[in-house]
């Protein structure tokens, strides 16, 4: 079984808000399977780092949450390439990846 992720900002689809999706890109045999985790402004994006730039308020905090959530879908797929859970898990219920709600709790 053929099976890798990459992180990637959608800019072929953009939000009325002028954001795009940021997605968790799984490619297991050749079949792709997106998860939007958050949404980004393509200006405060880092292409060749796959990272928000440090211009952004709070960058270092939303880049943490970004590596979390990164470091969760490598973690599925070395339990998928040692049998231990199933390709239909990535279809799982996945929670979005929640800036407003982090720093909401950030500014308390």
């Amino acid at each position: 079984m053929k099976i890798n992720i990459r992180l990637h900002l959608y800019k072929s689809k953009k939000y009325t808000d002028e954001t795009h999706p940021l997605v968790l890109m799984y490619t297991v045999n050749g079949k792709r399977i997106k998860k939007t985790i958050t949404r980004r402004a393509e200006i405060n994006w880092n292409t060749k780092t796959n990272r928000i730039k440090s211009l952004d308020p709070k960058s270092a905090y939303k880049n943490r949450d970004i590596t979390f959530e990164y470091s969760k879908a490598e973690e599925l797929l070395h339990e998928i390439k040692r049998g231990t859970k199933k390709v239909s898990d990535l279809f799982s219920k996945h929670e979005s990846l929640s800036f407003s709600l982090s720093l909401k709790n950030l500014s308390t």
